[in-house]
């Protein structure tokens, strides 16, 4: 019982946190709100913080970029809106 406890919270809990931040993300994104990306970058810091302490590059490099295009998505969602009014 034990190691499953151990297993389970291994990374402080931010493996749970980017699972949480993620799943709103993509909830708000598909209600069409831009909070989504504000989530997603939440998600991305999470879980590039477990990349780090597991030691996973690749995981490390797709968490930066997934970063970098939620960024971009939120300035062009912007930039749309203020076209609009």
């Amino acid at each position: 019982m034990d190691e499953i406890l151990n297993g389970l919270f291994a990374y402080y809990g931010l493996d749970w946190l980017t699972m949480f931040f993620g799943l709103t993300g993509a909830y708000f994104l598909v209600r069409r709100n831009s909070y989504g990306f504000m989530f997603n970058g939440l998600s991305c810091i999470a879980a590039l913080s477990v990349a780090l302490m597991s030691g996973q590059y690749g995981f490390m490099v797709y968490n930066t970029v997934y970063m970098l295009i939620a960024a971009k998505g939120y300035m062009g969602w912007r930039q749309a809106e203020v076209k609009l009014t």
